[in-house]
Formats: structure tokens, sequence, C-alpha cells
């Protein structure tokens, strides 16, 4: 065979679209060999070795690692190049959930600045409103809310490491759920606890806490959660206006510390209140 049959390194590069020092690793590696070294150093290619690139090229661009082609090419077949696919299919598939996890997270921690922005736009800071809100998911932290200036740190802290843990994908947007049988007892704090809102992708397993849809009673305020002023101003609202709270509130903290030079420099946030109409002759 003469150097006039052969391809050149650079042309066959251009064949398929590679670069030369693509070639060149592939060789280093043993997975693409050149059929002749010229006394210069020059690789030259066969024409017969085009496909063989080609389904090089085609598999490592379906994301298969280079290690998974040159082995198959050992002793290739058909059946062996389906399950090949196969496998890379079942990972593609896997990468797909993930990322839409991740898009789902960036979507909602969007809606919540959004809202922050348009909350504090609308100038009914500490003013009640009717909302109907999409059921959510939340997980506890095992630390109860009392109002001391190293909860968030320890809440970070504490629900971080039990997410990485269980492979959970968390919004990063905190908040507070406050128990509904202690705000009947207006002993407010009494079995709060702070939490970490969850992607809605999330299965409902052990630790999850379902947040149901509904019609909620929403109040924006400056404030954190322990901060009690605000909550019994919600509840003295719904008597007022013929509701009662119908489950536990759900404090939603829109813009926190991260945020302290922007307006107050204090939380910015949400109280969601569970409700239902008071039956007329109910106390």
């Amino acid at each position: 065979m003469t150097t006039l049959q052969l391809i050149s390194i650079g042309e066959m590069a251009r064949l398929q679209g590679v670069t030369r020092q693509t070639l060149i690793y592939y060789d280093d590696i043993d997975l693409f060999k050149p059929v002749k070294v010229d006394e210069k150093g020059f690789r030259f290619y066969s024409k017969e070795q085009i496909p063989y690139l080609s389904k090089i090229c085609f598999l490592k661009s379906m994301g298969v690692k280079l290690q998974s082609i040159a082995k198959h090419l050992e002793a290739p077949s058909p059946t062996k190049e389906i399950v090949l696919m196969q496998e890379q299919q079942k990972l593609l598939v896997a990468q797909i959930n993930r990322l839409n996890r991740l898009r789902d997270c960036l979507n909602q921690r969007i809606d919540v600045y959004e809202e922050a922005i348009d909350g504090e736009k609308m100038g009914i800071i500490g003013a009640p409103f009717i909302q109907g809100i999409a059921a959510r998911q939340a997980i506890y932290a095992e630390y109860i809310l009392t109002g001391q200036s190293k909860e968030k740190e320890c809440l970070g802290i504490r629900i971080s490491d039990d997410i990485a843990k269980r492979n959970i994908l968390a919004t990063g947007n905190i908040g507070a759920i406050i128990k509904f049988a202690s705000i009947k007892e207006e002993n407010w704090l009494k079995d709060a606890r702070h939490c970490i809102f969850l992607s809605h992708w999330e299965e409902s397993t052990e630790g999850i806490v379902s947040i149901p849809s509904g019609a909620y009673a929403c109040m924006y305020k400056y404030g954190a959660a322990s901060d009690t002023a605000n909550l019994e101003h919600l509840v003295s609202w719904l008597k007022l206006n013929g509701y009662e709270l119908c489950g536990d509130v759900i404090d939603v903290c829109l813009l926190d510390g991260t945020f302290s030079t922007y307006k107050r420099g204090v939380d910015f946030g949400v109280l969601q209140a569970p409700i239902k109409r008071k039956q007329v002759g109910k106390k």
C-alpha cells in the first residue's frame, strides 16, 4: 500500500470533524491507530478505517466513555453494541431526570424572589389577603424554632447534611412550620420547626412533610419567624373576617440575611395560613 492510497491525519480529522490532536490522543491510548507512521512521524490511515472512526465519534457524542468504546471494538457485534447503547440510554435518562429536578429548583427559587419583589412593590406589608396555593413539600430541621441567633446556622448545617445523605434536591428556600395546636393554645412557638422547601419532583418519603394545597390567608411581613407579633396579627384578622384556621401556618422566608444590605436589612417573608369559612353560629 503506497502513501498515495492512504489518508493523512489532517484529512481524516476533517472527514470526521475532529482535531489532529484528538487523533493523536486516540493513537496514544490505542483506541484508533494509524496503519502507517513514516520516518518523519506522520500518521496515515486507510479508507477502510473511516467507518471505525465514525462509530467512535458517534458513541463518544452519546456520552459513552472512551474506555468502554475501546473494549467494545476489541470484539464488536450488533448484540454487544445494543447492550452498550442501552446502558448509556439508562445513564442519559438518569441525567435528564436530575436536570429536570435542577430546573425545577431554579424555577422555584426564581418564583420566590419574584414574589418578594412584587410583594414589596404592592405595598401591602402587614395586610392579609386570600390566595390559592399549590401543594408543596419540605423537610424538617430537628432544630426547634426558639428565636436564638444561631438557629439558621444550625438549620443549614443539619438539614444540608440530611439532604446530601438522601440525595434530595432542595430549593434552598427556608421557612418554618408553626403548629396548628400550638396556635390554638396561643403558645405560638411550641413545637414550631424550621424547614427547607423541596423540589416538586421529590417523592414523599420518611422525613418529608407534605403541605396541602388550598386557600391560604397570606401576609407579607418583615422579621424572623420567631417574631410572633405578625402571626398574632394574622390570626386576629382571621377571626375578625369570618375565617378559621384549619392547619399549620407556614412562614416562608423570601429574602434572608444574604440580602442584609437590601432595604431594611432584615428577613422579608410571607405567612401562609390554611383557612376555611367559619360556620354560621360557630364561635
